[in-house]
């Protein structure tokens, strides 16, 4: 059985490699020539668009390989668990 902390820590070791990913995914957009920059201001929307997607791409990476565990990490999404 693993325990709530060993399971708390795990997820922090793993952490560490996300935001390398995270941070080489936005470098990788903002290189791609895809955004012109000059369309936004500096504020937080661009960050904000660059995260949500380096976030959805670099949690494909994360996918549980078993079914049974994907549809488990389905229903513990945000949506899901923060309703009850």
């Amino acid at each position: 059985m693993q325990e709530r902390s060993q399971a708390i820590n795990k997820c922090k070791e793993m952490l560490v490699d996300v935001q390398q990913k995270l941070v080489e995914e936005i470098k990788y957009m903002l290189d791609s020539g895809y955004l012109n920059l000059e369309e936004y201001d500096n504020d937080y929307r661009l960050p904000k668009i660059l995260l949500c997607a380096a976030l959805c791409n670099v949690a494909r990476g994360y996918s549980p390989i078993d079914k049974k565990d994907s549809r488990q990490a389905k229903a513990l999404g945000y949506t899901n668990i923060r309703a009850h």
